[in-house]
């Protein structure tokens, strides 16, 4: 995003960087453009689990005068799901009263086995499934990403596998120098709901 003498723009961090990409000139809409960025995603996680065999990994949004892009970084997409993204757009656009576009960007698998939040949330995903953390799946997924970069490292806080008391439990593989500024490291933190309490899942991946 290009920055102007005498503009204000917005870089609010979450995990990385604000999802959304507009420069403004006076403060009245800077305040307009935050709270419908915040009701945009408010409205995007409530229809999230419609969109779940897609799992959405990266969301970006786009303003261009009065037009409203969404993009979308997902791992899988079918004709159904066309479908209700078409249904998504055509509520969100009559609600917002724009134009509003959505461009889906199909990650490849050796792509989406790096990423870091798509590890972390299928991790999650087995959690809420009752799947224990050290079990033989989440092992294997591990291993897959070891396979493909130079190491993992997960961590689970929480009652971790229904127990009473809450502990914290690691899985590593490979080499992730966390202290070393040359290392890329991709970091990821989801939360998963269970019926014991919530457990949160942070994944480091050094490619």
């Amino acid at each position: 995003m290009s920055r102007k003498k005498n503009s204000s723009s917005l870089n609010i961090t979450n995990n990385k960087t604000w999802n959304s990409s507009w420069c403004i000139y006076n403060q009245e809409e800077f305040r307009y453009l935050l709270q419908e960025d915040l009701v945009v995603y408010s409205y995007i996680r409530s229809q999230f689990k419609n969109f779940e065999l897609m799992n959405i990994i990266n969301l970006r949004i786009y303003r261009i005068n009065d037009f409203l892009i969404i993009d979308l970084a997902a791992t899988y997409i079918s004709f159904t799901m066309r479908e209700l993204i078409t249904i998504f757009l055509n509520s969100l656009s009559i609600f917002l009263n724009k134009y509003v576009y959505v461009a889906i960007n199909k990650l490849s698998y050796l792509i989406s086995i790096k990423n870091a939040f798509n590890i972390a949330l299928k991790i999650a995903k087995l959690i809420e499934k009752r799947i224990k953390f050290r079990s033989k799946i989440v092992k294997t997924l591990i291993k897959k990403v070891k396979d493909n970069t130079r190491g993992i490292y997960v961590q689970c806080t929480g009652r971790i596998n229904n127990v009473d008391m809450a502990r914290v439990d690691k899985l590593y593989l490979g080499s992730v120098p966390l202290q070393s500024i040359k290392a890329y490291i991709d970091y990821a933190f989801v939360v998963a709901n269970t019926s014991k309490g919530l457990q949160s899942i942070k994944v480091w991946v050094c490619k």
